[in-house]
């Protein structure tokens, strides 16, 4: 049985001779809406810095936090960072 872990929460066995594979997600502690926000926050922030998309990126797979409407602001900050 070999272990390949995708994300800090995510982890998938297989087993090659028989097939199998198992999907482990561990759930995380919730956030309060505070702490949600100052990730967002965060994350518009690294939109400003030098080489924000990827930095995002990282951000956003560590956190886990995708929000929906902050994300146009974000794109919007990256498009503006690749201009300048």
């Amino acid at each position: 049985m070999k272990a390949i872990q995708i994300y800090s929460r995510c982890v998938i066995t297989y087993c090659l001779e028989s097939g199998l594979i198992n999907l482990y997600i561990q759930s995380g502690e919730l956030r309060t809406p505070e702490e949600t926000l100052a990730e967002i926050k965060k994350q518009i922030e690294l939109a400003k810095e030098s080489g924000g998309t990827e930095k995002i990126k990282k951000f956003v797979a560590s956190s886990g936090i995708c929000d929906s409407l902050s994300t146009s602001i974000i794109n919007h900050l990256l498009e503006l960072g690749k201009q300048l």
